[in-house]
């Protein structure tokens, strides 16, 4: 196994919970009529700019989709560039992986100004080959499009040769049918989907200290 897919929030960064603020906040900025729980639940597997479409299309016809995004973009952005930590044990386990000379990368359905800020603020930005993003790729992680471009890039000659890591069922699921290898990271967000990642998974991590197993 020469190759590691990682996905960023929820996975390799303790931010899921940002982005359930930024959607409340959001909400309560322009008094939308629609429970904060509904909107974080859709938005947490779409692409900014698919959820700025959406509240466009259901909410504010009035404001153009490209402002939505801009703005949602901006409360998340401060988070990223200040606060947002490395989950417990993810830069021992990155730096053994870049020890023993596995190439990695970031595919993140965030967008690259954040991803960028945040992993180079926290020093890791460089053990990575490169950063891909959704909005990059065309499609989110519902479509295995993402993947495919990201293993090309590594230099990896069939997707078997390619550990995803990803805490989202959604996004584990479409790597798996591709033919990719699989390892699930436990977050709060997918927590319920802990008994079915389990069976789907190559691997089930709680934590980010038992990463390093994959290199046995």
């Amino acid at each position: 196994m020469n190759y590691i897919i990682f996905d960023m929030d929820g996975t390799l960064l303790d931010s899921m919970s940002v982005w359930e603020q930024v959607d409340r906040n959001y909400i309560e900025k322009y008094r939308l009529d629609v429970p904060p729980e509904k909107l974080h639940e859709m938005f947490k597997v779409m692409t900014l700019p698919d959820s700025a479409d959406y509240l466009h299309k259901n909410y504010q016809p009035e404001i153009p989709p490209e402002q939505i995004c801009r703005e949602i973009e901006e409360m998340g952005r401060r988070e990223y560039e200040y606060n947002v930590p490395l989950k417990d044990g993810v830069r021992e386990a990155l730096e053994q992986f870049h020890q023993a000379g596995i190439r990695m990368c970031v595919a993140s359905a965030s967008e690259r100004i954040h991803v960028e800020t945040a992993l180079r603020r926290l020093g890791v930005l460089d053990l990575f080959a490169f950063v891909r993003t959704c909005t990059e790729a065309g499609s989110g992680k519902e479509q295995p499009e993402i993947f495919r471009q990201c293993a090309q890039l590594l230099g990896a000659q069939d997707c078997g040769e390619v550990i995803v890591f990803d805490d989202a069922s959604h996004a584990l699921k479409t790597a798996k049918d591709a033919g990719f290898r699989t390892a699930a990271v436990y977050d709060s967000a997918f927590a319920q989907d802990e008994k079915y990642l389990r069976g789907l998974c190559d691997y089930y991590f709680s934590s980010a200290w038992e990463w390093p197993q994959i290199l046995r």
